[in-house]
């Protein structure tokens, strides 16, 4: 898993099942987590707060860590399988995708605001987040978007190949890779 600085603080999850905090000024350690099981992505950092997913025997979770001193504040426990994505956070909600679901998570509580639930398969794509639309893409070949604040679906594409690279959101367009070795490009309807 790759580590992710932000407010010169270096958050790093460990494949041993643990979150470290180092100063990106001095390289001390200001704290460190115990999670449940192995983090297997980067870590989202948001208002303070870190979310991290996690993978232990076929079930993952997402967490929530005080930023600042590495208290946990909520541990959401998915039985669908492995959070193998980063979460995106906007306007106060966490996105993320685990085994052929998408979830919207209230940031600060950890209740949940949406589900929605396609067909069982790896999700590996760290959600995008732009203009009130959730963008990801999944294992059986479909970058799909969401309304970020009801969870319907507003349209998929059918690459034919795994999307498991992130999508990435700029200058009015969508962008996303499949594993057919071609990149896609989608204008946004325009507010």
């Amino acid at each position: 898993p790759l580590p992710i600085l932000a407010n010169w603080v270096v958050y790093i999850p460990a494949e041993s099942g643990r979150l470290y905090a180092l100063s990106a000024a001095t390289g001390a350690r200001l704290w460190h987590a115990l999670l449940p099981g192995y983090a297997v992505s980067a870590p989202a950092v948001a208002d303070g707060v870190v979310y991290l997913g996690t993978d232990h025997t076929d079930v993952g979770d997402l967490l929530a860590f005080n930023g600042a001193t590495g208290q946990r504040m909520w541990d959401i426990q998915d039985s669908h399988g492995a959070v193998d994505a980063t979460p995106a956070v906007a306007d106060g909600v966490v996105y993320w995708v685990a085994d052929g679901n998408a979830f919207a998570t209230d940031a600060v509580t950890g209740t949940n605001v949406w589900t929605v639930s396609l067909t069982a398969m790896e999700m590996r794509s760290d959600p995008a987040v732009a203009d009130g639309v959730v963008y990801f893409g999944a294992g059986n070949g479909d970058l799909y978007a969401f309304n970020a604040g009801s969870g319907s679906e507003l349209w998929t594409y059918r690459t034919g190949s795994p999307v498991e690279g992130s999508p990435a959101v700029a200058d009015g367009r969508v962008y996303a890779g499949s594993d057919n070795h071609y990149e896609y490009a989608f204008a946004l309807p325009s507010s």
